[in-house]
């Protein structure tokens, strides 16, 4: 008996030996192919500051098929590369997430960005006018010339708006339209007089480009006339935004060709200041005819940044009938990852857009869209603007949310920065987002103004959202109403300085520099259901990037808006600078490169490291070369 179960037991332990061993072996294999994989890296960043969630930095990662695939030091990384590899020594510069604008028009301002003058970034009149000029001089003849907002008086030096004398002495003969944010017009003497605003204006219907003339009276009546010193029109004219609105709706518009070339070109600027997403909320003047363009390029492959867009009702009285129509059928031809439909808003309801003190009627057709989207797992952004009425929206968001729960839904509130303690943790209770912008950093003075220069120290809660554990997402609401540099907006959340050098907000309230590039990043990819593959340096999540020309966290705090992106990344692939093989020239703020590998005195088409794979490096004189 005992010799039976010496020979069981022999026998158990063989079959235990071998299964141990095939299962060692299949683990060594899994393993072997696993390293395998990881080795084929499709691109090295390394010899950098990558900044990772939590605030500290790593020198490298590995992408693969567009996702992150592996982060550590450089050495260990390097040793992932094959000949296949493109290797990139970023010479100690700071990488962070791809930023991603929760609130930009980016749509609608990609239609028209080839045929406007942009005023954004000017510093006094002269320096604007100088662009009037200039676009002035390159034109068609009688081609209007187009300032579509982005600027404000305190921007200039001279702390003034421009006259209609200054703008018909560089215009050339052109008209001219200049809007500022969504309260006034300025017009040149000839397009006053093309649209029937002056004593001896033009009695045909349309000129020879194609503008409309003479405005509708019932268009005329909500204008108000800006008179000048010498009691004569002074080419100003101010009106609601509605009314400013539809005037802007009067120019000559873009063809379908320069509507798809200037979102390209739109797009390729943004990518340039390093956003590599935005969530665009739609709008009062956005057709469903404006969303053409952005999805040829979809179609063709053709998009440089993620766009994730949200549809506003296209006709009053009819928002229910006609969302249930564009959710069957608009978004079947987005092309994911790069576009995608994300809900409803900003305008869900017309009586309710705008409007601080809405009716009993006004509030019920808003709840009336806002249960069906609740009901069809929905997200909806809702624009507001004031503290004062806001209790009139959160009613409604009440009453849905208790028939159908609300907060899975991820909606948000866009705007309001004057949010209260109490309406913050009402939205909190909602799970209702807060998507803020840096509008006061443009009209602080305006905001006192209105309101008493103490109110100006009650705004902007941003760490007090942050404790309720409200999501908080930062952008810019460009581009009408201020500019749409990522970079400027990250200035103001931590400096609470306006253009001006107006102090907005309490210090106790403003965010460190991480927590203001988080809003910019993962809270904003939360807001389209995405903070677990996009807005993180992290393995598994996209490789969305940016490669910055000077270290976001340490430049002085008043220099943060003057950052721009040397390289960009969405899915691995390198956007910006769009089909260069060697970037633009630029001043070399970092380290050494690694002992590994030495940047050569020549900058040629292709290069071979010491391992044998290729490699872009910083060269001494400060230019790049990337192998395409």
């Amino acid at each position: 008996m005992q010799a039976r179960y010496e020979r069981i037991f022999k026998t158990a332990e063989s079959s235990l030996s071998v299964g141990c061993l095939y299962t060692l072996l299949f683990i060594a294999l899994l393993s072997t192919l696993a390293c395998k994989a990881l080795a084929q890296a499709d691109t090295l960043l390394y010899n950098a500051k990558i900044v990772q969630s939590d605030g500290s930095f790593v020198e490298a990662l590995a992408i693969q098929n567009g996702k992150i695939s592996a982060m550590g030091d450089s050495q260990d990384i390097l040793a992932l590369a094959t000949t296949q590899t493109l290797t990139l020594d970023l010479q100690g510069k700071t990488v962070i997430p791809g930023l991603i604008d929760s609130h930009i028009h980016a749509i609608r301002a990609g239609l028209t960005y080839q045929r406007e003058v942009s005023w954004i970034d000017t510093r006094s009149i002269p320096e604007a006018l100088s662009r009037l000029e200039s676009a002035a001089l390159k034109a068609p003849r009688n081609t209007w010339l187009i300032v579509a907002g982005g600027w404000v008086e305190a921007q200039f030096k001279e702390h003034r708006r421009p006259t209609q004398t200054e703008i018909d002495g560089v215009a050339h003969g052109h008209p001219v339209y200049v809007q500022l944010l969504y309260s006034a017009v300025l017009l040149s003497s000839n397009a006053a007089q093309a649209w029937g605003l002056t004593p001896v204006a033009k009695k045909q219907n349309k000129n020879s480009n194609g503008a409309q003339t003479r405005l509708p009276s019932e268009l005329l009546s909500r204008l108000t006339v800006q008179a000048s010193e010498s009691a004569e029109t002074s080419g100003w004219y101010e009106g609601s935004s509605r009314t400013i609105s539809e005037l802007f709706d009067r120019l000559p518009q873009p063809s379908f060709k320069e509507q798809v070339i200037g979102t390209r070109a739109f797009f390729t600027e943004l990518n340039r200041l390093g956003l590599t997403g935005v969530n665009d909320p739609g709008g009062y003047n956005l057709p469903l005819k404006s969303y053409r363009g952005v999805k040829l390029l979809g179609k063709t492959a053709q998009l440089t940044l993620k766009v994730r867009y949200n549809i506003s009702a296209p006709r009053r009285g009819y928002e229910l009938v006609d969302f249930q129509g564009i959710v069957k059928t608009f978004a079947k031809d987005d092309t994911p990852p790069f576009l995608q439909f994300n809900g409803l808003g900003e305008n869900v309801s017309w009586s309710m857009y705008n409007n601080d003190a809405p009716t009993q009627e006004d509030q019920d057709q808003l709840f009336t869209v806002l249960l069906w989207a609740a009901r069809q797992h929905l997200n909806v952004t809702l624009h507001w603007n004031n503290e004062s009425s806001v209790d009139k929206l959160l009613d409604v968001l009440k009453r849905v949310n208790a028939i159908a729960d609300i907060t899975p839904c991820r909606w948000s509130i866009a705007h309001l920065n004057d949010a209260s303690v109490s309406t913050l943790v009402a939205m909190k209770s909602l799970q209702i987002g807060w998507l803020v912008q840096n509008s006061l950093y443009y009209q602080a003075e305006r905001f006192a103004l209105q309101r008493g220069n103490p109110s100006l120290l009650e705004v902007s809660r941003f760490n007090t959202a942050k404790q309720l554990g409200l999501r908080t997402a930062a952008g810019t609401d460009a581009h009408r109403v201020m500019s749409f540099n990522p970079f400027v907006a990250l200035q103001w959340l931590v400096s609470g300085l306006s253009i001006s050098g107006t102090t907005t907000g309490s210090p106790l309230e403003r965010p460190s520099r991480l927590q203001a590039l988080q809003m910019y990043t993962r809270e904003s990819a939360w807001m389209s259901f995405e903070d677990q593959t996009r807005g993180s340096i992290a393995p598994g999540f996209w490789a969305d990037l940016v490669v910055l020309d000077r270290d976001y966290f340490s430049v002085p705090t008043q220099e943060i808006g003057d950052i721009t992106s040397l390289m960009t990344f969405v899915n691995g692939k390198v956007v910006y600078p769009a089909n260069a093989k060697v970037l633009a020239s630029i001043p070399t703020h970092s380290t050494q490169a690694s002992a590994q590998q030495q940047p050569s005195t020549f900058c040629p088409s292709k290069k071979f490291g010491p391992r044998g794979f290729c490699v872009g490096i910083f060269e001494p004189n400060g230019q790049f070369c990337a192998i395409q």
